[in-house]
């Protein structure tokens, strides 16, 4: 990542390449409501610590595998 634009480093054309300030979404004004009602929702949707079953690492089926398997069926 570089100046918040993914970079890929592969060769490229001349064409092919772009300005990254034309990805850039435009500027926008923002009241002070606005942010204080997004830093409290982003509040409310945090946590403290990431202990409890649901932060437990668990197995993923790979692409293809039955699911049926895991459960014991035929």
């Amino acid at each position: 990542m570089r100046e918040e634009v993914i970079v890929q480093h592969a060769m490229r054309w001349p064409d092919e390449i772009r300005d990254p300030s034309e990805l850039l979404p435009p500027p926008v004004e923002l009241t002070e409501d606005e942010i204080e009602g997004a830093l409290a929702l982003l509040e409310s949707m945090s946590r403290e610590n990431s202990d409890g079953p649901e932060f437990q690492e668990r197995p993923h089926r790979r692409h293809g595998e039955d699911h049926r398997s895991e459960a014991g069926g035929p």
